[in-house]
């Protein structure tokens, strides 16, 4: 006669290994999504793999938002326009900037996200060549300047929460540059994020 609490424990054995080696499957399945979210596909052209983790999606989103968000607030109307002569120069080195950003990243390359395009390449010339991020260096001369003309003490605290999100924006972007582009880590050693350097002849 079999001994029931015996089959029970060889019983309660064989499923422990198999609830064990389902959730070793599962693991490796995270750590494999998450590992090719971005996979080089070439050397000259990257090509973005197609996982997508829902959370980087999401926060890529959100940092798009915010950034939209600070600038609408910047825009609300208020008197006294111009307050600082300082405003409309500002204004002009914003759109100058942010034009040639737009002429040296090409529309196909270049995305308000901050996710590296299919078919995306590294830029490092134009304005690149000075700064990593021309792009966001414009829309905070933009703000600067938008912020002096109004004059309104609010609206320092929205430029300064614009920074702040520019900042996580640009980390979260970097992120995705290094795992795509062997040779970015070297971009981002030679050449500074928003202030360009004066370089020595």
């Amino acid at each position: 006669r079999a001994n029931p609490r015996r089959h029970r424990r060889r019983r309660s054995g064989a499923h422990y290994r198999r609830a064990r080696a389902r959730t070793l499957t599962c693991l490796k399945r995270v750590r494999c999504d998450r590992a090719s979210r971005y996979a080089p596909a070439g050397a000259g052209t990257v090509h973005v793999a197609a996982t997508r983790p829902f959370m980087s999606s999401m926060h890529s989103r959100l940092y798009v938002v915010a950034q939209f968000a600070c600038l609408a607030a910047l825009l609300v109307p208020g008197p006294g326009w111009p307050a600082s002569p300082l405003s409309l120069p500002l204004l002009a080195a914003a759109a100058a900037l942010g034009l040639w950003a737009l002429a040296t990243n090409r529309p196909g390359n270049f995305n308000v996200r901050p996710d590296p395009k299919q078919g995306g390449v590294l830029v490092r010339h134009g304005p690149y060549r000075h700064v990593r991020h021309p792009m966001y260096l414009a829309v905070l001369l933009f703000g600067t300047g938008v912020t002096l003309g109004f004059a309104d003490a609010w609206r320092w605290g929205v430029l300064a929460l614009l920074a702040v999100v520019l900042h996580f924006k640009a980390r979260f972007e970097e992120r995705a540059l290094l795992a795509l582009y062997p040779d970015y880590a070297d971009y981002l050693q030679r050449t500074p994020a928003l202030i360009p350097r004066w370089r020595r002849k």
